[in-house]
Parts: structure tokens; sequence; C-alpha cells
């Protein structure tokens, strides 16, 4: 009785974060596996990104009914205050009991205000009272808009896994843990960690990541979608913020979004900006 043949699966990879794009299978695998990507991107790979905001909050603390967050904006475009604001979810809290956090109903921001290094304070009606530390917290701003990148073939990889079928499911989950080789089959995967955030703010463009090893950044222009690929930036310290001199190609009057991959991480899309 002849043994059924493995199912295998294939990953589409950016080349210099090895952050997975895309994993499918087929009906049959050939031999060998394609080299490169081409075959399958058509000249590119178009990601639908949502465009999410993200604060990191460090204390909590209340006053009438009236919650006040210590905040630094992590990523995204600053939100609207008041009647017409996004509704924020804050999570992961621990001040109160936890009280403070709004998962998972969401409340409006009555106050924002930001130094132009993105640090700051929110606040919003609560129950809850007295203060506290919050380190690694979060408030979350839904997406207001869904933004499309097409990134370049020639930074796209294809490697040949052993299958799995979270990594099948939910692609987005996890990133290849070393680096690929066609066409020896391998089946590194690494789930991304809650705490892998990487932390984008503007004026200037500064990239702050919790783990070292290269990243790739591209550039979206938000009038037209054209892509600007940068050269890959190299992370040596951890948490340390690192500050991004952009192409310069990118036009003094135009405005653009930093798309930026680094391993083991969560794409991180920049607040939109002026080149």
């Amino acid at each position: 009785m002849s043994t059924p043949p493995q199912v295998m699966m294939d990953v589409l990879y950016m080349q210099n974060s090895l952050q997975v794009l895309g994993v499918f299978t087929r009906n049959s695998e050939p031999t060998p596996i394609e080299a490169t990507a081409a075959a399958f991107v058509d000249g590119g790979f178009r990601l639908c990104m949502p465009v999410y905001t993200t604060f990191l909050i460090t204390s909590v603390s209340e006053a009438s009914g009236i919650a006040t967050l210590v905040v630094q904006l992590q990523q995204g475009d600053l939100p609207a205050v008041g009647v017409d604001s996004s509704p924020a979810l804050v999570q992961h809290t621990t001040a109160d009991s936890g009280s403070f956090n709004t998962v998972p109903f969401p409340v409006t921001i009555s106050g924002l205000s930001l130094l132009i290094s993105g640090a700051g304070s929110l606040t919003y009606t609560t129950t809850a009272t007295g203060a506290g530390g919050a380190g690694g917290s979060v408030v979350l701003v839904p997406p207001t808009e869904v933004i499309e990148v097409e990134i370049p073939a020639n930074l796209i990889g294809m490697f040949q896994a052993n299958f799995s079928l979270s990594a099948l499911t939910q692609p987005t989950d996890f990133y290849a843990s070393a680096p690929p080789g066609p066409p020896s089959p391998i089946n590194q995967f690494t789930a991304a960690s809650q705490s892998s955030v990487v932390i984008v703010t503007t004026n200037p463009l500064t990239i702050q990541s919790p783990v070292t090893g290269q990243m790739q950044i591209l550039y979206r222009d938000e009038g037209s979608g054209a892509i600007i690929q940068a050269s890959p930036i190299s992370i040596s310290t951890a948490n340390a913020p690192i500050p991004v001199v952009t192409p310069t190609t990118l036009s003094t009057t135009d405005n653009y979004r930093a798309i930026v991959f680094v391993p083991g991480c969560p794409i991180a899309v920049s607040g939109s900006f002026t080149g």
C-alpha cells in the first residue's frame, strides 16, 4: 500500500522582513517548485489594509467621572474628538480591577492633546475610579478607511512548507521564522505576539521596533496610490526610536503613508504625512 504524498502549502513572503503575505495550497506541486513568486503575483501583490489608530497607555486616572489616559501614539491618524469621533476601545488596563477598559463597548473620545512626538493624553467619560500604571495597554480606534498597497514583485519571495491548518486559515498571524530556501520543505512559523507592536510616529518619521533585524519600508502616495521602495533599514537595538530619512524621491507637497514590515511583527501603517 503506497503512502499518500504529504500535503504541502506555498508561502509568499516579504524578502527582507520574512513577513508572510499569503499562504495557499494546490492540487499538485511541481518538481522543482517555482524559484520566484512571479507566476503568482502578476507584477505585484495587492494588500487591502484597514488603517487602525493605536495608542500605548502608560497611566490612567479619574476625576469627576472623566478618565484621563497618558498615551503615546503608536500608529495611524489622529481620531476625531467628540460627537464625530470614531468609537475607541480601551484594553488591558488593570487599575480599579480593569474598570477603565471599555471592551466590548466603545467610548467616545472627549478630549485629545498630543505633542508632535505623539505623546500626550486623551479623555472619555467613565464610571471607573482611582488611578494606576498601565504599561502595555492599548487604546484602539477602529479603521475609518481601507488602503490598498501593491507590493512590487521583486520584493516577494516564495517557499514551500509543511501543511499547517492554522497558518492556512490565519496567514496574517504567522510569520516565517527563518530564511526560506526553496525547494527544501520547511515548516517554521511563529505566532505573532500581541506585544510585538511596531510604533510609527510622524513629524519626523520615527520607527520603534520590539525586535532587532532588518525592516523594509514602502511609501504609499495618498493621491496616486503609487508605491516608492526604500532601502532596508537595520534594527540593531530593540525598543529604541529610529529616525528615518525618507527617500529623496518623495514630493515635498504630496501626502504619504509609511508601510513598515518588521520580522515577526504585524504590518504597521503610519499616519499621513507630507514628504
